[in-house]
């Protein structure tokens, strides 16, 4: 995020561009604060339910809140008063800031959630975090599958990829069942 808001947008693929200005000049609405805890709780459910995917606990979500101390964002995309999608950021002042959680309505208006993506991005800068990381990229992603479209949607804003590692514990074998 050390390159001016207009150069990181200049970075983005030029269909990111395009539907974030029609997301604009349509009216959609990014919001973004603790006061939309609730809302971004319940798109997130909502899409992990779909998915068949276990999430936190609202009490579990509460407690990384309080946890975090503040260093937690929420965002949500609106069009028309209907919520399109939702985001929750963890950040560090200094250094950067790591894409949660993110879900959203079955069929989202086109560019909302680019919007939304692209708004969370510029705040960040905005407070002088030196890195967006979208966390969960896949370096080759089966074609055609959904996780290739994920892939396309974070690469489209322009970021460099890194190789990284993913490390796993079943704490509780059973529960993990």
């Amino acid at each position: 995020l050390s390159k001016s808001e207009d150069e990181l947008f200049a970075g983005l693929h030029s269909k990111h561009r395009n539907v974030i200005r029609k997301a604009e000049k349509e009216n959609v609405q990014i919001k973004m604060g603790k006061d939309f805890f609730d809302d971004c709780y319940c798109l997130i459910e909502e899409t992990f339910r779909r998915q068949k995917k276990s999430f936190l606990s609202f009490e579990e979500l509460s407690d990384l809140h309080v946890a975090l101390n503040g260093n937690i964002e929420y965002f949500i995309a609106m069009k028309d008063y209907i919520m399109q999608g939702g985001a929750i950021l963890v950040w560090n002042k200094d250094y950067a800031s790591y894409y949660l959680f993110g879900g959203s309505i079955d069929h989202p208006f086109t560019g909302s959630l680019n919007l939304l993506q692209w708004k969370a991005i510029c705040e960040m800068k905005n407070r002088g975090v030196a890195f967006y990381d979208f966390l969960g990229a896949r370096l080759d992603p089966e074609k055609g599958s959904k996780l290739e479209g994920i892939q396309r949607f974070k690469e489209r804003f322009g970021g460099d990829l890194e190789t990284g590692y993913l490390w796993k514990y079943i704490y509780k074998p059973f529960k993990y069942f």
